[in-house]
């Protein structure tokens, strides 16, 4: 069964990702009773998280004071953004796909949906931009016309936030958590 967890954290402190990820890490293999004798996130040289004895892969992402850590069994992708008042044109001529850039047409909801689905694709493909190029996501990762194995999921956890992950396979289960619970 391929599951997802979770964590959150609404009072993140730049420079305490390292030791939340690992604290989450270790939540995520006690309740899956697996554990570990230490649990440590190093970064790869493009800096992507990971855990340094392999007991799991992870996506982290913030924004502001929301911090958020995904964990599985299987490669995946998390973004979370904060809804800011901004003109985002600019950002959409340079980054979408023109049917992507159709979409959001001056709307925020769709841009936030659209951005988060790229970064947590990006997250996904471990950094790389050139796995993105030529992506349209909405309705449905696409490539010319073509679908793309991969599944997207956007949270509404957190108002004037928008969250996504991305995952080969719809996950059969998604277990959220808040840091301060744990």
């Amino acid at each position: 069964m391929t599951s997802v967890s979770i964590y959150l954290s609404t009072n993140y402190v730049a420079g305490t990702g390292d030791r939340l990820a690992a604290r989450c890490a270790a939540h995520y293999l006690s309740v899956q009773d697996r554990s570990a004798e230490t649990v440590e996130v190093a970064h790869s040289a493009n800096g992507r998280p990971y855990l340094v004895a392999g007991e799991g892969l992870l996506s982290i992402s913030h924004t502001g004071s929301i911090w958020v850590c995904a964990l599985s069994d299987k490669p995946l992708g998390i973004d979370v953004e904060c809804h800011r008042e901004k003109d985002y044109s600019a950002i959409v001529r340079r980054h979408f796909e023109p049917g992507d850039a159709a979409r959001t047409n001056g709307a925020d909801a769709e841009f936030y949906r659209l951005w988060t689905a790229r970064e947590s694709v990006i997250k996904y493909f471990a950094g790389s931009l050139e796995a993105i190029r030529g992506l349209c996501f909405l309705p449905q990762p696409s490539r010319a016309g073509e679908a793309v194995a991969l599944a997207l999921r956007w949270f509404a956890s957190l108002p004037e936030h928008t969250m996504c992950l991305c995952t080969e396979r719809a996950p059969e289960a998604v277990r959220l958590h808040r840091i301060e619970d744990i």
